[in-house]
């Protein structure tokens, strides 16, 4: 997984704005859109563009969200040692979605994110935008056919390609619509 970026340095610890401009984003998907592995012929650019559209309308509303499936009284709690020591240290900001694509804390430690690391930081997209592309190229063991079922996994889980009652359809839609609007550019 890359730790750097062109734009700054992971241990940066002054970067605590939640919103970047579009050109910055645009910038910062650009470079981290090589790192996608998605499809032939599909454009990893205008897939991390969609999902940013779908989750913040593209960083315009790029605000962390409580998640109470995250909580202290969630099963994921519950099952999760890893969650248990972050609400300890770091309280309910363990349960909320961080960054432009929204990824949870918890999926990002589990993908390496630095343990003294505040979940705050992953507001950041230049902090959080690795995580979610490791997390989106981790759901290819699960076996997606296409960017849409890859979307859709990142927003319900790899369940739901095998139960159809969990499959997001107002999410997939959107992102149909957002990724052939922004494919080519």
């Amino acid at each position: 997984m890359t730790y750097f970026s062109p734009y700054v340095s992971f241990n940066t610890s002054s970067l605590h704005c939640g919103i970047h401009s579009k050109a910055e984003l645009e910038n910062i998907y650009r470079y981290h859109s090589g790192e996608l592995r998605l499809f032939p012929g599909e454009d990893p650019f205008a897939f991390l563009c969609a999902i940013s559209d779908i989750e913040t309308s593209f960083g315009a509303n790029n605000v962390p969200r409580f998640e109470l499936g995250y909580s202290r009284s969630s099963l994921s709690y519950k099952r999760s040692k890893l969650l248990q020591e972050g609400h300890k240290k770091y309280g309910d900001l363990c349960a909320m979605s961080y960054g432009s694509h929204q990824i949870l804390w918890i999926v990002a430690r589990e993908l390496g994110y630095p343990e003294n690391s505040s979940p705050v930081d992953l507001w950041s997209s230049i902090i959080s935008l690795p995580y979610v592309v490791e997390k989106l190229n981790s759901l290819h063991a699960y076996g997606p056919q296409n960017v849409t079922q890859l979307a859709a996994m990142y927003n319900a889980g790899p369940g739901v390609l095998k139960d159809m009652n969990k499959w997001p359809a107002d999410y997939v839609q959107k992102f149909t619509f957002y990724y052939n609007k922004r494919k080519g550019n």
